[in-house]
């Protein structure tokens, strides 16, 4: 009979693949680039979606701002010289998940 191999990886519904060791590693830097103290990000079933720049569009005029987005919440931060990024962090709620 076949037995499929396990590779560590799986599926996402885009057709691309992800790999948990990958996905922990990003997440990481990611928490390095808010300054966040040490594991407040990572979580075990944390999963980085996607991230990027976009245009948030303010009172004044619009600012782009590097987004990065996970399963369970949202990030985004303004893009500093230095590297760092500063910014916000907000709770995704089911209002906001699409299916």
């Amino acid at each position: 009979t076949y037995q499929p191999q396990k590779t560590g990886f799986s599926v996402m519904e885009n057709g691309e693949f992800y790999d948990p060791k990958q996905n922990v590693e990003r997440i990481f830097e990611v928490e390095k680039l808010f300054g966040f103290p040490p594991n407040k990000l990572v979580t075990t079933n944390r999963v980085l979606v996607g991230e990027g720049v976009l245009t948030k569009i303010c009172r004044r005029k619009p600012k782009l701002r590097h987004f990065f987005l996970f399963n369970d919440i949202l990030i985004y931060g303004r893009i500093v010289v230095n590297r760092k990024v500063v910014g916000s962090k907000f709770n995704l709620t089911p209002d906001f998940v699409a299916s």
